[in-house]
Parts: structure tokens; sequence; C-alpha cells
């Protein structure tokens, strides 16, 4: 089978001059001539910027302070940029054996897994970016327990963490985490509401938690849609230190009424009730049966 070029002449299908031509463009849903521009662009700063430093310290034994910094900044966009061009023309970057084998199920499902986890990333990366809160060192901890007596105890041991804590929340329990955490974490811990990022009405909120869940309770509308919720660690050494305590205090608190009620629902002699565990009757001796079927049991401890 034979091609005819752009000159007239007559090549073969398997000929080298056939193999260099360029591919056709693929069709995409928008056009990408802008992120093509913008790598164009990204790449000739960075190889001026590369040049210009190689001279500079050729000459004069030094180097622009500021270089290493703006390519760093440079090579992040660019990722972003040619990366978002890579995909819409699906030309990034996989192992084909996992992408391309398998039933068309699979390789959907695959490829809807692999957008899910690139999302989440870049939903973390914008809400670090405009909270505003320590970004060096982080916790992320998904979404809180939806009972509220599990979500108190979720955030009394983040207590004494001195990393900022990123939560996910839906729109029904924002109010209520934000309420919770100014209990377990302090009202003036800083904190960010991070809503609808990357969307039409993305709302970013910061200030303390109290006047977060102020201004959150106060306002319909800053409860609706997608949440990222940021909070500031505890700080220094010490202070995380002292809040890890008072949460290990709490927790073996918490401990002692579970073991003292199933005691009590053990050995009648010893009052199984509503009651606090500290107020108990001394355990005569005897043998112990089943308490009665009225007993309610302490809120269940999680670990």
């Amino acid at each position: 089978m034979s091609v005819p070029p752009e000159n007239g002449a007559l090549l073969d299908a398997g000929s080298p001059a056939e193999i260099l031509q360029a591919p056709p463009e693929e069709k995409t849903r928008v056009p990408l001539q802008i992120e093509d521009w913008l790598t164009v662009i990204i790449m000739a700063l960075l190889a001026l910027i590369t040049f210009a430093n190689v001279l500079v310290r050729y000459f004069t034994d030094q180097s622009f302070a500021w270089t290493e910094e703006f390519s760093v900044f440079l090579m992040i966009l660019l990722a972003m940029v040619a990366g978002s061009a890579a995909v819409a023309r699906d030309r990034h970057i996989r192992i084909e054996y996992f992408a391309e084998s398998g039933s068309m199920a699979r390789r959907k499902g695959l490829a809807q897994f692999g957008a899910a986890m690139v999302a989440i990333l870049f939903f973390l990366i914008a809400a670090l970016s405009v909270a505003g809160l320590p970004s060096d060192r982080f916790a992320f901890e998904g979404f809180l327990p939806a009972k509220p007596g599990a979500r108190r105890e979720r955030l009394a041991r983040l207590a004494g963490e001195a990393r900022t804590l990123i939560f996910y929340e839906a729109s029904h329990r924002i109010e209520e985490t934000l309420a919770d955490a100014v209990v377990a974490l302090g009202a003036d811990r800083p904190a960010a509401v991070a809503r609808e990022l990357t969307k039409l009405f993305e709302t970013v909120l910061d200030g303390t938690l109290a006047t977060l869940h102020a201004r959150v309770a106060a306002d319909a509308d800053q409860r609706k849609g997608e949440f990222v919720l940021l909070i500031q660690g505890a700080g220094d050494d010490a202070q995380a230190k002292l809040a890890e305590i008072d949460s290990q205090m709490a927790l073996l608190a918490r401990a002692r009424e579970v073991v003292e009620w199933g005691m009590a629902c053990t050995c009648p002699s010893i009052a199984c009730s509503n009651r606090s565990p500290r107020t108990r009757t001394a355990r005569p001796s005897g043998s112990c049966s089943a308490a009665p079927a009225s007993t309610a049991p302490p809120e269940r401890l999680t670990t």
C-alpha cells in the first residue's frame, strides 16, 4: 500500500518518512490552545532562568537568590497545565497492562477511580492553599463519625495533634461538627471552612472555631454544598503535650465508666443505673447474676 505525500511522491506504508509524520490532532471537547501556549511559555521561562543563572554564576561566582523558588513554582504550574492537556488528549502516563486490559466496564471503572483520586488530591491542595493555615505538615482525617458521641471522641483524641487537621464534611452536619470542635479543641483555635471548592459558588471562611460556628449557624447558604474543614494544629510542643494528656485523661474516664457499668450489670450488689459511676454501693459477698433488662448502657466507647 502506498500513501501520496504532499510533494506528490509515493512512499511505502512502512517507510521512515511516513513513520516520522506527525499524527493527526485529536478532537477534544474544548480547544486546548491556551494550555499549549502556556506550556510553551513556562518551558521558555524555565530555560531562560536556568541559562541566566548559569551565566551569572560563571561570571560573578554568585547566583540569583529567587530562581529556585520561582522555578519550583513554574514546575508545579507546568505539571498542572500540561497534565490537564495530556488527560484531555488521552496521552497521560499510564500502565497499559492495567488501563487497557479487561472488559470495558473494568476499564471505565478504573478510569473513574483514578479521576476521583486525582480530584481528591487537588481538592486537598486547593483547600490548603486558600486556608492560610500551616501546610508544611498536615493530617487528612476524611469524614468524622456521623454519631455525635463518636465524633466528639475522635475530636478529643485529635486535640493534641500538632499538624493541621483536614476533614471532609456533609452539609447537614457541618454546623454540628463545628460546635463539637469548639468544645473539643477550644473556641479560639484558628480554622477555615472551604465550601464548593473549584465551583461557581466557592466560599472560604476563616477565623476561630467559635466565629466560624456562629457564621455558619446564622447563614443558611453557608450550610449548602460540599465542605472541607481545616483546623490548625495544637501549636507548640508543650501545648500539644498538655492537650494530648487532657485527651488521654478523657478517654480513661470514659473507659472507667464502661468498666464500672459492666461490673454493675454483672453483679446485682453494684447499682446498675444511669447514676454517676462514682456513686455505687459496696459489693457484698455472694454470687453475681445478670442485671435488670431496663438498664441502659453508657454511650459506646470508640477507639
